[in-house]
């Protein structure tokens, strides 16, 4: 079983073409390539995700949105 990357995202990074470009290659990288793939957010905390994989069932990258860095 692979470990769940953890990472943290500039909040003006988040959901752009970079971050979905890095997600997809990640979840490339642990055998998820072509996989159908669904982003979770926590309902007590928006800055708090999940990148799951829906055919696995599985979470690929656990995500924590830095509103902090302004932008």
């Amino acid at each position: 079983m692979t470990d769940v990357k953890q990472v943290v995202v500039p909040a003006a990074e988040f959901a752009g073409t970079t971050f979905w470009r890095r997600a997809n290659a990640t979840a490339a990288d642990q055998g998820h390539d072509g996989h159908p793939t669904m982003l979770v957010g926590e309902t007590n905390s928006t800055d708090a995700y999940r990148l799951r994989c829906l055919l696995c069932d599985t979470t690929i990258i656990d995500i924590s949105v830095d509103r902090s860095a302004g932008g």
